[in-house]
C-alpha cells in the first residue's frame, strides 16, 4: 500500500504512488464525484490508473513529449515559475527513466 504524501512547491498535498496533487485531485473529482483522497492512498492500482489517465490526456493534448510530462506536475500556466517547474520535473523524470532503462535504478529511490 502506498502512503506517499508530501508537500510540493505549490503547497498542495501530493498523494500516492503517482503523486496526484490536490489541484489535480479536485479537477478529477468533478468527473468522478465518489472518488476520495482515501481511495488514492489506499488503492495504489486506482492511483496509478488515475495518474496514467491524466498523463494520457496530457499526451493527447500536447503530444508525447517531455513537456506533457512536466505539465503532469507543474500544470499548464505559462508563468516563469510554471515553465521552470515543468522543465525541472520533466528532467527529474527523464533522469529516472534513463536509470531504469540502463538497469541502474535502485528500486528504493523511485520516490
Amino acid at each position: 500500500m502506498s502512503h506517499v504524501i508530501v508537500a510540493n512547491y505549490h503547497k498542495n498535498k501530493i498523494q500516492g504512488v503517482m503523486q496526484i496533487n490536490s489541484k489535480t485531485f479536485n479537477a478529477i473529482k468533478n468527473e468522478y464525484p465518489t472518488l476520495s483522497e482515501n481511495d488514492l492512498i489506499n488503492h495504489p492500482c486506482l492511483n496509478i490508473h488515475i495518474g496514467a489517465m491524466i498523463l494520457s490526456r496530457n499526451f493527447a493534448l500536447y503530444g508525447k513529449n517531455w513537456l506533457a510530462v512536466g505539465m503532469y506536475n507543474a500544470g499548464m500556466r505559462n508563468t516563469n515559475t510554471s515553465i521552470k517547474n515543468r522543465f525541472h520535473y520533466a528532467n527529474k523524470i527523464y533522469q529516472h527513466y534513463q536509470k531504469i532503462k540502463s538497469g541502474k535504478m535502485n528500486e528504493n529511490k523511485i520516490y
